[in-house]
Order: structure tokens, then sequence, then C-alpha cells
């Protein structure tokens, strides 16, 4: 299990050192791969939804110099459409408590309001895996900065290209005008979703608004922000968790070639071709 990134810019924030907060601590506070592995090869640990053992020391909480002093960068390509994934359309990956993560906790995680944790990201990521495993989900996508998959198992669907070395001074600062250039650099090319990567099948969209639930929010002072916390508590999500996971029972989706692999349309090739690029560090 590893965050995959579309940019390349996205991908360096993952690759960077995690030293402290803002834009260079990685998905949540368990960047995908863990300190001390250093380059991976081609296939992943069978252990794929382990935790970092010492996921402590990314922060440099333990004091360690050379452990978290450097990442890699890694560098995959798509060898076949991905047909199985499931999008999660909004500000999925942003770790608030403003309801970015409402369709991923309380539908798809089956979480209720009190469990729900925002900054886990590792654990996030585990359970949706896990739930994958069992309904045929080949990965996740996303979007916080810039759109990403948290992909479930690199045995299929993507072959290793490289890893190479960022080391502490790869990075970007920690004040408002190098965020901005982060975000800046993230949408220069932006080209929404689709952008000839992918291809959202639409006729298989559930969404909470389908369905006769409140949607209120329980703070009055963001009653613009439609919520789910009350629909949780009440069990009223079970009828949307059920149809979601139902796209996937028959085996639909592995008929499917939706991903864009096969045809550049009007764009680019190279430029839709631009392999993923995941963080791991070492």
């Amino acid at each position: 299990m590893e965050w995959l990134a579309f940019e390349i810019e996205h991908a360096e924030v993952f690759a960077h050192p995690r030293r402290g907060h803002g834009p260079g601590k990685g998905p949540g506070s368990h960047p995908p791969g863990g300190p001390g592995r250093g380059p991976p090869p081609p296939h992943v640990s069978t252990d794929m939804y382990a935790k970092p053992e010492h996921d402590s020391n990314i922060h440099g909480t333990s004091g360690g110099v050379n452990e978290d002093s450097y990442g890699y960068l890694h560098t995959y390509r798509t060898s076949k459409p991905l047909t199985k994934l499931l999008y999660i359309d909004g500000l999925s990956a942003g770790k608030t408590s403003m309801g970015t993560l409402d369709s991923t906790d309380y539908i798809i995680r089956n979480l209720s309001h009190a469990s729900t944790e925002p900054n886990d990201d590792w654990i996030r990521a585990a359970d949706l895996c896990k739930i994958g495993e069992q309904w045929g989900i080949e990965g996740f996508l996303r979007m916080e900065a810039g759109f990403e998959i948290i992909l479930c198992s690199f045995k299929d669907g993507v072959e290793f290209l490289s890893a190479s070395r960022r080391d502490e001074n790869s990075g970007f600062g920690k004040d408002d005008v190098d965020s901005f250039e982060y975000v800046r650099a993230l949408g220069y090319r932006y080209q929404g979703i689709m952008g000839g990567r992918v291809e959202v099948d639409y006729s298989s969209m559930v969404s909470a608004f389908f369905y006769p639930i409140n949607l209120t929010n329980p703070d009055a002072s963001r009653s613009e922000l439609p919520r789910l916390t009350t629909a949780s508590e009440s069990n009223d999500l079970r009828k949307v968790r059920s149809d979601l996971l139902e796209l996937f029972r028959d085996g639909e989706y592995s008929r499917r070639e939706t991903n864009q692999l096969a045809k550049c349309g009007g764009y680019d090739c190279d430029e839709i071709f631009r392999p993923f690029e995941v963080y791991g560090s070492g």
C-alpha cells in the first residue's frame, strides 16, 4: 500500500524528509513506506497493511540524524488500465474537521462521529485497502493539493522505474510564500480529474444527496457546509454504503477499460503518460 501522486511537485512532497510540519509532512501522520527501508524493489512487501515500526522518527522526535535525513522519490508507470479505482469526490484527502473526510470515514469506513480521527491517514488508508480487498477495489483516488491514488497492491498494474534519493535540502521552506509557490506549481498543468489520464464513470456515481438523509451541519457557524455526522449516528448511511459497494460485486468493473491509456484524444501522449511518482523513505 502506497500513495501515488499524479504530479511531480506533489510527489516531491511525499519524498521530502519528514522534519516538522507544513507542506512537507506528507499524507497524514504516518507517511507511506516508513523510515529505514531505502529504495524498494519492484514489488511491495507482503505485509502491505503494516504500520511503520519507527514512525516516531519521521518528525525528528527521537533525535536520530541519519534515519530521517533523506527520502526517495519513487517512479512507477501504469502497465495496464486500473479499472477498479474508487474516486472519492471533493477535497477527500484533506485532513480537516470541516467534513472533507465524511464520505471516507462515515460511508466507506462505516465509523461513528466519536471514532473519527482526521490526521491518522495511515490507519485510514489501511482500512480502505482492507475494504477494497473484500470488494475487489484496487485503490482510492482522492484530491488534496493535487490528485493522488492510494494503491493497495503493487503486484499488478504498475511497474517500478526508479528511486532517486532526496536529501534534507531538497524540499522547500515553511513560510507562506513557499506554500503558495507549491500550490501554484501543482496547478500549473492542472487539467481536472480527467486530464487525459482518468475517465470517471458518472453512470455509477453514488452521492449522499441522492438519499433522504439529514445533511445538516451540527456546527451552526458553518451551516453552509453539509455534513454526514448526524446521519452517521442514526445509521442512515447504511443504504448509501451498500449501494456503493454493490457496484463492485458483480465484476462489472473488471470488464471495463475506463483508464485513458489506450487513447490520447487531442492531448499530447507524452504528457498524458507521465508516470506516477510515489514516496518512499530511507
